[in-house]
């Protein structure tokens, strides 16, 4: 939405190992996106990935799949190591079962899907998706 700015995405390489990060591309659902990331072929790769919890509100399913496909062909397409899924996604509490046909392609060629909290040795403590209950609010939507 270009209303709403744009995404720098960053890539770093030093030869050795390569990084890159890209924090809002919610999935990436487009092609261009994913095919930049194809391109740079970084070992590790930070994504905010789909954003699950606005599913049938303000994130189509029809974007959901496109994601999802995308994060595979990413998967299968590049000489990835780790592929950490954070933002958007931890966002949902139930984002590793939205998720499971990306963790499992992972798992089947090598590769580790993980969330930035893990990837550092942490547990996962889903602040932002626990909102409404943290705040005593009731939810609007479902």
């Amino acid at each position: 939405n270009d209303r709403l700015g744009y995404v720098v995405e960053v890539f770093i390489d030093d030869g050795k190992d390569s990084f890159l990060f890209s924090s809002d591309v919610e999935g990436p659902v487009h092609e261009h996106q994913l095919e930049f990331m194809i391109e740079k072929n970084a070992k590790l790769v930070f994504i905010d990935g789909p954003m699950t919890y606005m599913l049938g509100y303000r994130f189509s399913q029809k974007s959901l799949k496109q994601s999802i496909r995308n994060l595979i062909r990413l998967i299968e397409n590049t000489d990835l190591k780790t592929l950490v899924l954070d933002h958007h996604l931890t966002r949902d509490l139930r984002w590793q079962e939205k998720m499971n046909e990306v963790f499992k392609r992972g798992e089947e060629v090598g590769v580790e899907v993980t969330s930035a909290a893990r990837f550092i040795g942490m547990e996962e403590d889903l602040l932002e998706a626990r909102r409404d209950e943290l705040y005593g609010k009731k939810k609007k939507r479902s």
